[in-house]
């Protein structure tokens, strides 16, 4: 293959790579960085980089753990880098001008008032609960994304689920009344 066609063969690759992740990884940056201009400057970055570190031949379900670890990583920088440790509940209309091509989660769960908890929880539960439930990500595949073990994942989400239904059923976990 000459040189000018395996380029114009990569940047098919790279545009398809966009359409087919960016709205996913968009939504993935802002349950973390809490606005959905900071998500897009995000995944911007982990695009750039997976321009001049994907192999186009790596098979797609690497790709999409790769982008998805990425993106993680890099929202967690950014955190680091602006101190910036409170996470912020988006309206409606910054999160569902990206869909993910089936009903908005985001915007149905804000409704309910459940997603609103979920924003709270501390960050090492309420990662493992937008990857599982809003991203739909196996518990292996969190765990590897997170670079944690299963078991951890394991325990990160029944802990989130006992602290949402305490929430739910009006007990704060503070002060109060206690299980």
């Amino acid at each position: 293959m000459h040189w000018a066609d395996w380029t114009i063969d990569r940047e098919a690759w790279f545009q398809q790579l966009v359409e087919t992740h960016q709205s996913r990884l968009i939504h993935l940056a802002a349950s973390y960085l809490g606005s959905i201009q900071s998500a897009e400057d995000c995944v911007q970055e982990v695009f750039i980089t997976a321009m001049t570190r994907l192999d186009p031949t790596r098979p797609s379900e690497a790709v999409h753990r790769w982008l998805t670890t990425c993106t993680i990583n890099r929202a967690r920088s950014i955190l680091r880098y602006h101190r910036v440790r409170r996470f912020v509940l988006m309206d409606n209309d910054g999160l569902s001008q990206f869909s993910l091509g089936r009903p908005d989660d985001y915007a149905a769960l804000d409704e309910t008032g459940i997603l609103k908890q979920v924003m709270r929880l501390p960050v090492k539960y309420r990662e493992v609960v937008v990857l599982r439930y809003y991203h739909d990500l196996e518990i292996g595949e969190i765990a590897e994304v997170l670079g944690v073990s299963v078991n951890t994942v394991k325990t990160r989400l029944r802990r989130a689920k006992d602290r949402l239904r305490q929430i739910l059923e009006g007990h704060d976990g503070g002060e109060g009344e206690k299980k």
